[in-house]
């Protein structure tokens, strides 16, 4: 039994593995059962746990101040506290995220706590791993892609096709393409729409002129890309194909997802970033494979 499969049985009852019970269904965005509640709590409170002694952040032999420095920018930045009024007792502060948690009313703060922690510089380096264990365990509609950045996901397979993208995109040379990508996923989460699906088509610019620096804009570097025999003419015409649905023919792009209301929506958006994720990821691959 490889690991994908052990950890699709994790999600499964004795009775939906072997005696015909209902499977667990894909949940909604901002569906926030019990189950996967207890799930992040006991990562968080794991890892809150390890960096403490007792109640106290100090102790001998022992190495602390993650999660101290952590709670201590909760208190003031997320919560919007003043910072005379954080006490810095473990047991405290775990209670303090245990109630957002387990105890939140909404999604929204139980996954806005999560991308704080995730998103902290001092966030322990095994965490994000864990949480997205947790997520894909409980059938959650939400991932941490390319290390620590909270986003939904439209399929299992849809998650992979980014987390790949990312993966490809950690090479230096498409660093600002990979933050076009990083931007697409949190204007997705934040509900911007639109611009997130231009940010998936900067991603998708940015990787096309890493590969022809010669080249200033995104129609010449994709006409050397085809002239090189990296994309087919073909693949290369679906794609202006694709263009052509958000926007005019100068590549202008303002008519549908640059006005000021734009008419388009989460499925749109979870659609490009999918889209774009695998261009790139085969822009790279195939110029890779060409020796470029």
């Amino acid at each position: 039994m490889n690991d994908t499969t052990k950890q699709d049985a994790r999600r499964l009852t004795f009775a939906q593995r072997h005696l015909g019970a209902p499977l667990p269904a894909q949940l909604k965005r901002e569906d926030m059962p019990d189950r996967l509640r207890y799930r992040l709590w006991q990562v968080i409170d794991w890892s809150m746990k390890a960096s403490a002694h007792g109640d106290s952040y100090t102790g001998p032999g022992r190495l602390f101040g993650n999660w101290l420095a952590i709670m201590a920018d909760f208190h003031t930045d997320y919560l919007v506290q003043p910072h005379d009024t954080f006490k810095p007792i473990a047991a405290v502060n775990r209670k303090q995220l245990r109630e957002i948690i387990i105890g939140a009313v909404g999604y929204q703060e139980v996954y806005g706590a999560l991308d704080f922690v995730l998103l902290h510089p001092l966030c322990p380096s095994d965490l994000p791993a864990k949480i997205n264990e947790a997520l894909t365990e409980c059938m959650a509609a939400w991932r941490v892609y390319d290390g620590n950045l909270l986003g939904p996901l439209a399929s299992e397979e849809e998650s992979k096709t980014v987390e790949q993208a990312f993966s490809t995109l950690a090479a230096s040379d498409f660093e600002g393409a990979r933050a076009h990508l990083r931007m697409a996923v949190t204007k997705l989460t934040e509900g911007h729409f639109a611009d997130s699906i231009r940010e998936s088509i900067s991603a998708v610019e940015g990787t096309a002129k890493a590969l022809e620096p010669s080249k200033s804009t995104h129609n010449d570097a994709m006409k050397k890309l085809v002239a090189s025999g990296t994309v087919s003419k073909a693949l290369s015409q679906g794609l202006e194909k694709l263009y052509a649905w958000t926007g005019d023919e100068e590549g202008l792009r303002h008519s549908l997802v640059f006005a000021d209301k734009a008419d388009v929506d989460e499925t749109d958006a979870l659609f490009m970033i999918g889209a774009c994720a695998a261009f790139i990821t085969y822009l790279i691959s195939r110029s890779r494979e060409n020796g470029r």
